[in-house]
């Protein structure tokens, strides 16, 4: 059924005046699915008690800003009606296409399930979308331009529900933008979910910037001016440069003042500057010109044109100290060429990006064809790893907020092979990325050239080695090394091959358990997997509301007995004795983090979710440091561990050297019963056929 007539004209109307550039095919195509949708979505309202075709004309209005293409757009104004009407799938495609319904199907909500809340419904849902955009990545970007105006009407639910939705906004939909680079939109979704989950902090940036804006306006015009003065000394034409100020988005401002503990009056880099230049040989010219005027600030020069992040980003970034009325500011500058500028805004949506030519569509991107393709191919292969990450997950959202959607790092193998990570990767979780094989006869490993622990976390841009052996296998403290799901998954694969009696348990305790969630505590005993997933559900639930009501500082005390409640992060792995604190995540209650965890800056900014935590003392035990000198041997680590097992001790920490090729020297933190005295230890390694010496440090 086709439809002349928009049932709300002014609405349609302000939309159809947004597609100027678009060809008239085009444009009497697109109004005839809007007066579809408009005629589909007649009878509903928005809780806010306005027309729903608000909603979907919003969402295309912000597909027409990041230039996507027509069938894109389309969907997004359809992309409501097979979850809200009666319309099927066949019905758009028998009217539009099996493009734009396959579109509009990806990014419909999952309904009719065995859900038991609207937070596991949506956790379905995104699951859903992480499979279909692997196949079309069009669909999570309809997805996040949804994301986003619903974000801007979060005022017309209830308080509780929009917190709920603002904190899976900074968990998955703004991670996920800017992993698929459109920055643009990452922006926006963090600064509408920052101003629901802390409305004062919002409100008072908010204040100080507009009361700051005309004195800044005048400095980073001065700035600019200097800038284009000179550039004509360096043989660059200022006329085809483009030079622009900006303020920094609210929410990394309110980030770097919870990193540096300072008000927002003591941030100096809240303004930046902007160069867009036409070729990576006039980046670093630029750059040696804003060094020649200004003095630069070492540790904040970034080269992401040689080393670009992961999600294709380039830039050069610097920062400056410039004088302004005899008083000195810090200014950070960005340079980057135009392609490179609109990779950086659009990401993966410049690959659609709408050009009408001779009355059809067609898809040029932000940069040059070849580059778009080669940039586009690898963007589908990182999308079928993050499918193969979670297609086997037990707890899908814990495992795309901690390990997708986290941020990265690049690691290199000796040949110069780039190799992403999450960050909090392990030597062990790069010998996996690299084969299977690889990793199942690791013996050791060498970053910088230097021997490593497997379980140490690797650094950006480390050159790492795997040094296999055929003696080599996996064990299974293994999987307290792996950091990603993959590696951990291809551990277990092993380990159940080839031993089926091992388990793995978590050693944890929940003590005063009824002051912090209003009963008793009693020791957790799961039987099936249907009641571990029911009373862990109901466990973290209690936790979160407590977390959030009462703000208890002394709440939650790890230690002996097993309690699936509490976990331990394999980005840091905190041992006994280890300043620690916790946070509340989603679906696997609390997680314990040493304080020094460098991913806590990364939390830290939502104080809802942490949680203190303290060591339980009901089991006293030894932490002992020795210094071991060995000759090499496949598994020094493993056999070390094994003879500390005997003693009920644990190996918590290990570094080891390779002095000359020959013999290994390293140091070890063990923990034991407070029983069991060191020279018992020092006896046990003796005993290994190895070790030439022992010391205790």
């Amino acid at each position: 059924m086709e439809f002349d007539k928009a049932i709300h004209p002014d609405l349609t109307e302000s939309f159809l005046m947004r597609l100027e550039k678009f060809s008239e095919k085009d444009k009497a195509f697109l109004r005839k699915v809007m007066f579809f949708a408009d005629n589909a979505h007649a009878e509903q309202c928005r809780k806010s008690g306005e027309p729903y075709i608000i909603h979907p004309i919003a969402v295309a209005k912000t597909l027409v800003d990041i230039g996507m293409d027509v069938p894109t757009i389309a969907a997004g104004l359809l992309h409501d009606v097979l979850e809200d009407t009666d319309y099927k799938f066949m019905d758009i495609e028998s009217m539009f296409s099996k493009e734009i319904a396959s579109l509009v199907d990806g990014v419909t909500k999952i309904r009719n399930i065995d859900v038991t809340s609207k937070s596991e419904q949506e956790s379905q849902t995104i699951r859903k979308m992480f499979f279909a955009m692997v196949d079309d990545p069009r669909v999570i970007i309809i997805k996040l331009a949804d994301k986003l105006h619903n974000m801007r009407t979060l005022k017309y639910l209830t308080s509780q529900r929009a917190r709920e939705i603002a904190f899976e906004c900074l968990d998955v939909y703004a991670p996920l933008s800017d992993r698929l680079g459109i920055n643009m939109l990452k922006v926006r979704l963090e600064d509408e979910a920052f101003r629901v989950i802390k409305p004062d902090a919002y409100k008072q940036i908010e204040d100080y910037i507009s009361e700051q804006s005309d004195a800044q306006e005048k400095f980073l015009e001065d700035v600019r001016d200097t800038i284009i003065r000179n550039l004509s000394v360096f043989g660059i034409d200022s006329g085809i440069i483009k030079i622009y100020s900006r303020v920094k988005h609210m929410y990394s401002i309110y980030q770097k003042m919870r990193r540096r503990g300072r008000e927002v009056t003591q941030i100096q880099d809240i303004y930046g500057m902007r160069i867009i230049c036409n070729s990576i040989v006039e980046c670093y010219t630029i750059l040696g010109l804003i060094h020649e005027l200004w003095t630069p600030v070492d540790a904040h020069f970034k080269d992401y044109i040689a080393v670009p992040k992961a999600n294709n980003y380039q830039s050069l970034h610097t920062t400056v100290v410039v004088n302004d009325k005899k008083k000195a500011k810090q200014l950070e500058i960005q340079i980057r060429t135009y392609d490179m500028d609109a990779v950086a805004n659009f990401g993966v949506a410049s690959h659609w990006a709408y050009k009408a030519e001779s009355g059809r569509e067609k898809a040029v991107g932000g940069w040059k064809e070849a580059e778009d393709k080669e940039r586009f191919l690898k963007l589908i292969n990182r999308m079928r790893n993050w499918q193969e990450e979670i297609k086997e997950s037990d707890n899908f959202m814990e495992d795309i907020t901690s390990n997708l959607l986290k941020d990265t790092i690049v690691v290199f193998t000796p040949k110069g092979k780039p190799i992403e990570l999450p960050l909090g990767s392990t030597a062990l979780d790069f010998a996996y990325a690299i084969h299977s094989e690889v990793g199942n006869k690791c013996q050791m490993a060498k970053a910088n050239g230097n021997i490593i622990a497997l379980s140490e976390p690797l650094k950006n841009t480390n050159i790492v080695e795997i040094i296999t052996s055929q003696n080599a296998a996996p064990r299974e403290n293994w999987l307290k090394y792996a950091f990603t799901q993959s590696a951990r998954r291809k551990i277990k694969s092993y380990l159940n091959k080839h031993d089926s009696s091992i388990m793995f348990t978590k050693d944890l305790v929940v003590k005063n358990l009824d002051k912090t969630i209003g009963q008793k505590a009693d020791p957790i005993s799961v039987k099936t997997d249907e009641a571990k997933k029911e009373r862990s559900a109901v466990s973290s639930e209690k936790v979160k509301t407590e977390v959030e009501t009462s703000k208890s500082t002394d709440s939650l005390s790890v230690g002996a007995d097993k309690n699936m409640m509490i976990s331990f992060a394999k980005c840091c792995h905190p041992v006994k004795g280890d300043p620690i604190i916790g946070y509340v995540s989603r679906g696997r209650g609390v997680i314990v983090h040493r304080k020094n965890c460098p991913n806590i800056p990364n939390m830290a900014e939502i104080k809802d979710r942490m949680i203190s935590v303290s060591w339980d003392d009901d089991r006293p035990s030894n932490i002992y440091k020795f210094k071991i000198v060995s000759k090499r041997i496949s598994d020094l680590f493993g056999e070390i561990e094994s003879a500390v097992k005997k003693h009920n001790g644990n190996l918590l920490e290990g570094r080891l050297e390779d002095n000359d090729g020959v013999m290994l020297c390293g140091t070890f933190k063990l923990e034991v019963p407070a029983n069991i005295s060191s020279k018992k230890i020092i006896r046990a390694i003796s005993a290994i056929p190895s070790v030439d010496a022992i010391n205790l440090l």
